[in-house]
């Protein structure tokens, strides 16, 4: 059951790897828009890179880029498939899978309390998985 909630992951994983390699211009503030700089630098800044922005995206054929981009995931599709068999425990949201677990059992517990029974469970079972989450947890409180 863990697996097919997390096999669920691959469309929006194989999405967002495609996406990225577009490598779209973004139009998020950004440290150096505003660092040690006085408004008009910064109105500057952020006013050439919005109009970079706009340029980019002037010319953008929709439907174009909808057929690439299904075209480019179905490409991916059977690759990622095949190592996400291999590799899903390591490399799946957690998070989202017991998320999806508690809403799929119909669990009547608040997450966070969910959260804690299955690494309380985890940990009393000396699971692998516990011991990769407890080396993660004293690897942060050493870097803390």
């Amino acid at each position: 059951m863990i697996r097919e909630i997390a096999a669920r992951q691959v469309p929006d994983r194989i999405a967002q790897e495609v996406f990225k390699e577009y490598k779209f211009p973004d139009a998020h503030l950004r440290y150096e828009d505003t660092h040690d700089k006085s408004l008009d630098d910064m109105a500057r800044a952020i006013a050439t890179r919005l109009g970079g922005l706009a340029s980019a995206f002037r010319s953008f054929d929709e439907a174009g880029f909808a057929k690439d981009f299904k075209e480019k995931c179905e490409t991916r599709s059977t690759a990622f498939k095949r190592d996400w068999d291999q590799q899903w425990r390591t490399e799946a949201d957690g998070k989202r899978i017991i998320e999806e677990l508690r809403n799929e059992l119909k669990i009547r517990m608040p997450l966070l309390k969910f959260k804690k029974k299955i690494l309380r469970e985890m940990k009393s079972r000396k699971s692998d998985d516990w011991h990769a989450v407890k080396g993660l947890i004293e690897e942060g409180l050493k870097s803390a």
